[in-house]
């Protein structure tokens, strides 16, 4: 097991973490650190850190981090919202139609009006209709919102 802060001088915590998952993958990693932006969190567990945990954290909670590492995961709960936030969980039920989701994932596909009519058969003018209401729909101003908007409520 490796306790890792990100501040570490030299080679940063991060980058060491790397170092370390790269060449002992079997190494559990505890990072225990001052650091509670969002970014930092997300770039010590992208290497492969097993627990990322506040050094104003209670010491038993310091404690729980490390024994958790050693066979799953801990999270310190006052970076867990960086981390939720970031998931996006799809909607249990679209606002869209069948025919506005397929609207919408040739859209996203980077199509234009008429090549979005041929394959159902339809007229541009109702892909235009359609296309108005997924922007309503998704509260989304053009074509590339709605797009990204699709991909974060998970509708693609």
């Amino acid at each position: 097991m490796a306790a890792l802060d990100i501040g570490l001088p030299g080679m940063d915590g991060i980058r060491a973490a790397a170092e370390i998952a790269g060449r002992w993958p079997e190494v559990r990693i505890v990072m225990l650190t001052a650091h509670d932006l969002r970014d930092e969190v997300f770039a010590a567990l992208a290497p492969g850190a097993d627990a990322y945990c506040l050094k104003n954290a209670a010491p038993e909670l310091l404690f729980l981090a490390i024994r958790a590492a050693a066979g799953s995961a801990y999270l310190d709960p006052q970076v867990a919202h960086h981390v939720l936030g970031g998931i996006r969980v799809p909607h249990a039920t679209s606002p869209l139609t069948p025919r506005e989701t397929e609207v919408l994932r040739l859209i996203a596909d980077g199509q234009g009006n008429r090549k979005i009519a041929q394959p159902p058969g339809i007229s541009v003018s109702t892909v235009k209709l359609h296309v108005q209401d997924i922007l309503v729909k998704l509260r989304a101003a053009d074509r590339t919102q709605v797009a990204v908007q699709a991909l974060r409520r998970g509708l693609l």
